[in-house]
């Protein structure tokens, strides 16, 4: 089982209740720490990647 860091819960769980299932990473959160959650949830499985025109909020 995977261990979640406080920030991939508060992450995954937002993504949980928005109707499109994007899993946005909070505005607060550097650039590189956001790159190292995404990063992480990825190699886990639990998000995908997908390509998008524009950052949708």
């Amino acid at each position: 089982m995977t261990e979640l860091s406080d920030t991939q819960r508060v992450i995954l769980s937002q993504a949980s209740q928005r109707a499109d299932r994007l899993a946005i990473p909070p505005e607060r959160l550097p650039a590189a720490a956001r790159q190292t959650v995404a990063r992480a949830l990825l190699k886990h499985g639990l998000v995908n990647e997908e390509q998008t025109a524009a950052r949708r909020a």
